[in-house]
């Protein structure tokens, strides 16, 4: 191949070239082009996107503001201060148990139960402030069940771990032998915590063969104790419950049907004492309830054996602050063998309820006795009476009393025409009646409504401020008459 022929055959290769390279340019122009208006579109939808997040931006906030005020409407959390809304917490966890204002007669409350569950379960703040308030986890409740008893005893320990040192009131409903292994489990959870009891009442049909081996430490902050069919019959001589000692805050004690033999000399701030048997009780035991009360201002002795009290009673028994004494059954024999006991300068209040059948301790004898105090006939002003047949004897003693200003009648299933007949001319300041479930003998009705109509207008006597009569007997026509004479 000659020069000239490379030549052209280069050149022509050369050429070829720089016509690829011109459509590539091309090309790449075109493809420029394309992507200059990519871009010109994206910033467009840049700046919509820019005008569009500063519109949500100022949306959020509004929303934001809404959220707030809404929560500060719906949750008080929100408007208050943690530690405000602690004591809240705390207020809702001391409010007064309706069911259970009388120690002796609660019943297990599920609201109260459940409350501190309810109120960690709002929502994420206020389970934070729930679960470190120690004092909202203060009632361990023990209701009467049937079946798996695990639950309520995961429930029990909850609580008490929740509780960590704050007071606890509890609760036990009724118990028998089918639910004995949940009754041990929980006392075993419980009486390590026997410094932080506050209120108890126990109610078990068990004997407490093992309960008396829980007791043991100091009830430091134990202010109410009713305990109830807790039977040890064989351990009548043993020392007082242990778990009493150091009780010095302890006001109240109820025990029913129950052997524990309590010590009052380490119970300074004793108040109110309530104690019914159904065994008899040897007085060595029972006297071992009086060995110092000097703070005893309400006392209630139901038993049904008089040498409980006859026998082994001191020389001298004295109450300096009592005000209320309620004695049921032969209980009222103290009354007729140690009247000294109504030497009490303050007493304003006496019951005599279900006296027995012995003419010695019949209504007559035991009032009888209460002239003969006349610093008590001339404090007393409320008289409860509960007795099988009231006459007009008891009228007439009644009548003795000129600074009584309530008398209350109930269950007595018959009341003679005479009681209300020795009322009629009696001096003094009665202005309350209360009959509940009473029976009216023949003329006993007219009576009552004769006395109130007379009373009404004597000169010398209170007229009765309020009459109530909850009684078959009464009837509504009856109803009727003494709501007039009392308008």
């Amino acid at each position: 191949m000659t020069t000239n022929e490379l030549k052209m055959l280069r050149l022509q290769t050369e050429s070829n070239a720089l016509t690829a390279v011109e459509h590539d340019l091309l090309d790449v122009d075109s493809r420029i082009a394309v992507l200059e208006q990519q871009i010109t579109d994206l910033t467009l939808l840049l700046g919509t996107a820019r005008d569009w997040r500063t519109d949500v931006a100022s949306r959020r906030d509004i929303l934001r503001e809404r959220l707030a005020a809404t929560r500060r409407v719906v949750s008080p959390f929100s408007a208050c201060p943690e530690d405000i809304l602690r004591l809240v917490f705390a207020e809702r966890a001391r409010e007064s148990d309706a069911k259970w204002t009388t120690l002796g007669t609660g019943t297990f409350n599920k609201a109260r139960a459940q409350a501190p569950f309810i109120i960690a379960a709002v929502c994420r703040d206020w389970r934070r402030v729930a679960l470190t308030t120690p004092m909202i986890w203060s009632y361990v409740g023990v209701p009467c069940f049937i079946g798996d008893s695990l639950p309520l005893v995961a429930v029990t320990r909850t609580v008490i771990e929740r509780s960590c040192a704050a007071p606890l009131d509890i609760l036990f409903e009724d118990m028998d032998d089918l639910e004995c292994k949940a009754y041990t489990q929980i006392l075993d959870l419980l009486f390590p915590h026997l410094h932080r009891w506050r209120r108890v009442e126990l109610w078990s049909c068990l004997s407490d063969a093992p309960f008396t081996s829980y007791l043991r430490g100091n009830a430091t902050l134990l202010e109410e104790l009713c305990v109830d069919q807790i039977d040890t019959s064989d351990q009548w001589a043993a020392d007082p419950a242990p778990f009493l000692v150091g009780a010095t805050h302890l006001r109240t004690v109820r025990l029913r049907n129950s052997s524990l033999i309590l010590d009052t000399r380490s119970l300074p701030s004793l108040q109110s004492l309530m104690i019914k048997t159904t065994s008899t009780m040897p007085s060595t035991a029972f006297w071992t309830f009086f060995g110092s009360t000097n703070e005893l201002t309400s006392l209630v002795l139901d038993l049904n054996d008089w040498s409980t009290v006859v026998s082994g009673m001191p020389n001298i028994v004295e109450f300096p602050k009592l005000t209320r004494l309620h004695l049921h059954s032969y209980a009222t024999s103290i009354l007729v063998h140690y009247p000294t006991l109504l030497a009490a300068p303050i007493l304003t209040e006496l019951g005599l309820h279900n006296l027995p059948t012995d003419p010695a301790l019949s209504l007559a004898q035991v009032l009888d006795k209460v002239p003969s105090s006349t610093r008590l006939a001339d404090l007393l002003q409320t008289l409860c009476l509960s007795d099988n047949y009231i006459s007009s004897t008891a009228g007439e003693l009644v009548g003795k009393l000129p600074k009584l200003t309530r008398l209350d009648i109930k269950e007595c299933p018959s009341i003679n025409s005479g009681f209300w007949d020795a009322l009629e001319h009696a001096p003094g300041r009665l202005t309350h009646l209360r009959l509940e479930k009473v029976g009216f003998a023949a003329g006993s009705t007219e009576a009552l409504l004769t006395l109130v109509r007379k009373r009404k207008s004597c000169q010398r006597c209170s007229s009765f401020v309020e009459v109530e009569v909850i009684s078959t007997g009464f009837t509504t026509r009856d109803k009727v008459e003494l709501n007039g004479l009392l308008a």
